[in-house]
């Protein structure tokens, strides 16, 4: 049996109710949590997206419920426009989304676990 290796990791969004979730790439995230404190950087669309929950495997959209995040092999092919920054801070990493609704500004945020990263 061949596994295949963990390339992103999706992360829910809050508020929850949007139900949307960032994906990132893996390799990009370990790089970003590493640097040190007031790092901030814009993501590419290749480094990050933001999926709804329906575009992903039922057994994901259940790790996000219950975990707050989940490991992907592929990235979800359905994405919500999305500007994607990560913040490193004294307290600890974030990812900040805006996404638009109906002209407005709506912004979400994901604390990203130490340990998960």
């Amino acid at each position: 049996m061949v596994e295949t290796e963990v390339k992103y990791l999706a992360i829910g969004l809050l508020p929850r109710e949007e139900r949307l979730a960032v994906v990132v790439e893996v390799p990009k995230l370990r790089k970003l949590v590493s640097m040190p404190t007031g790092t901030y950087d814009l993501l590419s669309a290749d480094e990050a997206r933001v999926v709804p929950y329906v575009a992903l495997p039922d057994h994901v959209r259940e790790e996000l419920v219950a975990f707050g995040h989940s490991l992907l092999d592929e990235r979800p092919l359905t994405e919500v426009t999305a500007e994607i920054r990560f913040l490193r801070d004294p307290v600890g990493s974030l990812l900040w989304v805006r996404i638009d609704r109906n002209g407005l500004g709506i912004l979400l945020e994901a604390a990203l676990d130490p340990e998960v990263v």
